[in-house]
C-alpha cells in the first residue's frame, strides 16, 4: 500500500519551487483522484488520447467514442497501427510477472489513462483496473503496460494478511539479496532497461524504510542513465518484502526527446556560477510540532534562485518551465489602494452562503455554475481558525463526470478573510479562455494586470500595503511561457525580515480574471521575539550551506501542464543542486546559536544519517543495535556516535518503541480536530516525548 506523506513534503512543495529531481523522487506516485465514475462488471477497450488529453471524458461518453455513435474531440487521436502488444499480452504479463493475480479479474481495460488529472503525457499504454476476491473481502488496484514496447508500468498489490504477502522481521532475505532479486524481476518486466543503466538512489530508499515491528519491505528507487548521463525523468521504483516478493513497481514513461549529452558548460564553470548566485537571506522561520507552529526561530534560508537549475548549454539559471531567471530577486512596496480587506466584527461565524457571497463578488464564476458543496472543518495551518470550504459547479455534470469542472474557496468562518481560490479546477485547458471571458473584453498588459493583482491583494489580504512585498524575480518573471497568464508572489515581511512560508501567489488571465489565489498566513504572529539578537553572520551561514550543495550534471524535464498552464514539455541537459546529506533539507540554519534546526518534526527515515554509526564496531551487540539504526530506531548524531553504553530515560525507552512499531507517530495531528490535547499518562503536551507515550 502507498505509505502516507509527511505534512513536510506536502507543505515544503505548496510553498517552495523544489528542484524537479526532489519531486520526482517524492511523488514516485501519481497524486490520482479516484475515479468517481465506478467500473463495469466485464472488461472494455476505451479509446483515449495518445497526448495528454484536453477534455475530460465520462465512461460513457469514451465506449460511445469507441463504438463510432459519436466523434471524438479533435485532441484525440489515438493510432491503433502503433499498438504492437495487445491487451490480452498485457493482461498476461502482469499475471505471469505477479502469480498473487492469478485469480484476479481485469474489470476495466482501457488505452490509456484518463484516472488522473491532470493525464499523463504519454497515453500509448494499456491501463487496467484488477478485481480480488478473497471470500468476502475484495480489492481493487490498477495496472499500467507500455501499448508499444509491452514494458510493465505501474502495478501496486495491496498488503493484507489474507493475500498471503506480508513478511516479518527477522525477513528470510537481506537488503542486498533482495537487490539482486529486484534487478532480475527488472529485467523480466522492463525489457527495454538495460540493468547497467540503473543507478540507485540510496538516500531515498532508506527514507521509505518499513518499521522494524511491522511487514518487512525494502524500497528501491532507480534513475535510468540516458547517453550515459544520470536522468531524474526516467525514474524505477521498486517495494519487494523480506521473501523477495514484488509489492510495488512503477517506472515513468515519455516520448520526449533528449538533447546531446555533451555539455558547453563545464562542470567548474557550473560551480562557479552557482557560487557566485547562490544566496542566503535573514528568515523568521515557523518551528512546526504537531502540524502547527509552536515557535518562531530567526535563521538563515537559501534564496530561492539559488537553487535554480543550470543549463549545460547555456549557462542560465531555469526555473520548472525552462525560462531563464534573474539571479536576484528584489523586493517592492504593496502601495495602498481604495478598497482594503476589513476584517468581520460579529461574534457568529459567516453561513456557507455568506462565506461564498464574498468569493462570489470578486470572482467570476463560471455561467451555470453554483453553490454544490460547503463544509465548515479546522484550518490545517491553524486548528483554532473555522474554515468554510466551498465548491462551485454544474450538480449534473458533477454527478456524471470524473473530473468535474469545478471552483474551490476558502474563507475564515470568522474574519471573512478568503485563504484560497481556484477557477476552474479540472477545467479542460483548451477551453478555459472561452468559458469565463466576458464579450468585449480585453487584452491586458502585464503593468495592467499587476495593478488588478494589487488592488486584489489589499482588498482580500489583512493590512496587505503594511505587510506584504511585490516579489521580482526579473524581467521574464510573471508571464506564462504561453503568454495566456500572468503570475504574481507576495511576501510577508516583518520589521524588514522576511517571514518564511507566509506567501500570496496569485494568477490572472491574460485578460484580468483571476484563476487562483493563494494566501498562506499565520494568524498567531506574536510569538516572534523581537529582540532576538543575530549571533552567526552572513558569510557564515551562506558557507555552511554551499558546502550542503553538490551540482549533478543530468537530464530533467521542464514546462509542461501546471497551474491551469499547458506548455510543450522538454528534456533539457542540466546542473543540478543537490543535498549532500539528505537529512539537511529539512533545516534551517539558527541565526543565533549557528546550529541546524529541524522546521517540522522529523520522521525516524528522515533522521537516518548519511553517515554509518561510527562506535558500534566491536559492540559485543553491534547486530542488533546496526539493525535499529537501519530501521530508525536508534539516530546517530552528526558525528556518527549511537553511544551504546549510554543509560537512556524512560522517554528514551517510549520513543524507541514508538519508532518501533509506527515511524509515523511523530505526524501525530489528532489536535486538527479541535480538541485541545491534554496530558496522556501524566506526560504534558509540551515534553519531547509527548507523542511517542500517546
Amino acid at each position: 500500500m502507498k505509505k502516507k506523506m509527511s505534512r513536510f513534503y506536502y507543505r515544503t512543495m505548496q510553498v517552495t519551487l523544489l528542484g524537479t529531481t526532489t519531486l520526482s523522487l517524492l511523488l514516485f506516485q501519481s497524486l490520482a483522484f479516484a475515479d468517481s465514475t465506478g467500473s463495469t462488471n466485464s472488461a472494455s477497450v476505451t479509446v483515449t488520447a495518445t497526448t495528454a488529453p484536453q477534455q475530460v471524458l465520462t465512461d460513457q461518453m469514451r465506449l460511445r467514442i469507441a463504438a463510432g455513435e459519436i466523434a471524438a474531440p479533435e485532441t484525440m487521436s489515438v493510432d491503433y497501427s502503433k499498438v504492437k502488444f495487445t491487451k490480452e499480452q498485457a493482461v498476461a504479463k502482469v499475471k505471469e510477472l505477479f502469480p498473487v493475480l492469478k485469480d484476479a479479474e481485469p474489470t476495466t481495460i482501457e488505452l490509456g489513462n484518463s484516472h488522473t488529472y491532470p493525464a499523463p503525457a504519454y497515453q500509448m499504454i494499456w491501463y487496467i483496473q484488477w478485481n480480488y476476491q478473497n471470500g468476502n473481502s475484495s480489492y481493487g488496484f490498477s495496472s499500467e503496460v507500455d501499448a508499444i514496447t509491452g514494458d510493465l508500468l505501474q502495478t501496486s498489490i495491496p498488503t493484507f494478511n489474507d493475500l498471503g504477502n506480508e513478511a516479518y522481521y527477522p525477513p528470510k532475505l537481506t537488503r542486498a539479496e533482495v537487490l539482486v532479486k529486484a534487478k532480475a524481476f527488472i529485467a523480466k518486466a522492463a525489457a527495454t532497461i538495460a540493468i547497467k543503466d540503473l543507478k540507485e538512489e540510496e538516500n531515498y530508499s532508506k527514507l521509505n524504510e518499513a518499521p522494524l515491528f511491522g511487514p518487512v519491505q525494502y524500497t528501491f528507487y532507480f534513475n535510468l542513465a540516458k547517453n550515459g548521463i544520470y536522468s531524474q525523468i526516467n525514474s524505477l521504483t521498486l517495494t519487494m518484502d523480506g521473501e523477495g516478493n514484488v509489492l510495488q513497481f512503477f517506472q515513468s514513461s515519455n516520448q520526449l526527446e533528449y538533447p546531446s549529452s555533451t555539455p558547453v558548460l563545464s562542470q567548474t564553470d557550473a560551480e562557479q556560477k552557482f557560487t557566485d548566485y547562490f544566496d542566503v537571506m535573514l528568515n523568521y522561520i515557523p518551528i512546526y510540532k504537531n502540524g502547527v507552529v509552536t515557535e518562531w526561530i530567526l535563521g538563515w534560508k537559501p534564496v530561492n534562485t539559488g537553487l535554480s537549475a543550470i543549463d549545460a548549454l547555456t549557462g542560465k539559471a531555469i526555473n520548472y518551465e525552462g525560462t531563464n531567471v534573474s539571479a536576484t530577486i528584489t523586493y517592492s512596496d504593496v502601495p495602498t489602494t481604495a478598497e482594503t480587506f476589513k476584517a468581520r466584527t460579529e461574534s457568529n461565524p459567516l453561513t456557507a452562503e455568506e462565506a461564498a457571497k464574498l468569493v462570489e463578488q470578486s470572482t467570476q464564476i463560471t455561467k451555470g455554475h453554483t453553490l454544490i458543496g460547503q463544509s465548515l472543518s479546522n484550518y490545517y495551518r491553524d486548528p483554532e481558525r473555522q474554515i468554510w470550504n466551498l465548491n462551485w459547479g454544474d450538480k449534473d455534470q458533477f454527478l456524471n463526470q470524473g473530473f468535474p469542472n469545478q471552483s474551490t474557496a476558502e474563507v475564515d468562518a470568522m474574519t471573512g478573510e478568503i485563504l484560497r481560490f481556484q477557477l476552474n479546477q479540472f477545467e479542460p485547458y483548451t477551453v478555459q479562455q472561452e468559458s469565463t471571458v466576458s464579450s468585449g473584453a480585453t487584452k491586458l498588459t502585464k503593468e495592467a494586470s499587476l495593478q488588478k493583482a494589487i488592488e486584489l491583494v489589499n482588498k482580500w489580504y489583512p493590512n496587505a500595503s503594511g505587510e506584504l512585498k511585490l516579489v521580482n524575480h526579473g524581467e521574464s518573471s510573471g508571464v506564462s511561457a504561453d503568454g495566456t497568464q500572468y503570475s504574481y508572489e507576495f511576501a510577508r515581511f516583518y520589521q524588514e525580515t522576511l517571514v518564511s512560508e507566509n506567501i500570496v501567489a496569485i494568477t490572472l488571465d491574460s485578460y484580468g480574471q483571476l484563476q487562483s489565489y493563494q494566501a498562506y498566513r499565520e494568524a498567531d504572529f506574536q510569538k516572534i521575539v523581537k529582540t532576538r539578537t543575530i549571533k552567526v553572520k552572513k558569510e557564515v551561514a551562506l558557507e555552511a550551506y554551499r558546502k550542503q550543495y553538490k551540482l549533478r550534471l543530468q537530464y530533467a524535464q521542464f514546462g509542461g501542464y501546471s497551474a491551469k498552464q499547458n506548455t510543450t514539455p522538454e528534456i533539457r541537459l542540466v546542473y543540478s543542486p543537490q543535498f549532500i546529506d539528505i537529512t539537511r533539507s529539512n533545516k534551517a540554519i539558527d541565526a543565533q546559536s549557528g546550529e541546524w534546526v529541524p522546521i517540522y518534526e522529523e520522521l525516524p527515515q528522515q533522521q537516518v544519517a548519511i553517515v554509518a554509526p561510527s562506535d558500534l564496531t566491536g559492540h559485543w551487540a553491534e547486530k542488533a543495535l546496526r539493525t535499529l539504526v537501519d530501521h530508525g530506531v536508534l539516530t546517530p548524531d552528526e558525528a556518527g556516535k549511537v553511544k551504546p553504553n549510554e543509560t537512556i530515560k524512560v522517554g528514551d525507552w517510549f520513543s524507541m518503541m514508538a519508532k518501533s512499531m509506527t515511524p509515523y507517530y511523530v505526524s501525530n495531528y489528532s489536535n486538527y480536530s479541535g480538541n485541545e490535547l491534554k496530558p496522556v499518562a501524566g506526560v504534558d503536551k509540551e515534553s519531547v516525548y509527548y507523542s511517542a507515550v500517546s
